[in-house]
């Protein structure tokens, strides 16, 4: 029962580490995606409305 109860707590030690990897991994890749089009779709309106702030959207 000792022996097993170790595996299973190295086992959830494991999965969590993997689980955090892996929604770290998951966000670093979300927050490059929109981060370049939050930067394209900043230039755009600029040009498009001269003088005038644009806020950003979250859309």
């Amino acid at each position: 029962m000792r022996r097993n109860d170790w595996l299973s707590a190295v086992d959830q030690h494991a999965i969590a580490l993997m689980s955090t990897g892996m929604s770290t991994f998951a966000k670093r890749a979300a927050n490059i995606g929109p981060a370049r089009l939050c930067t394209h779709r900043d230039v755009e309106p600029s040009e498009t409305y001269p003088g005038r702030v644009v806020p950003e959207r979250s859309t």
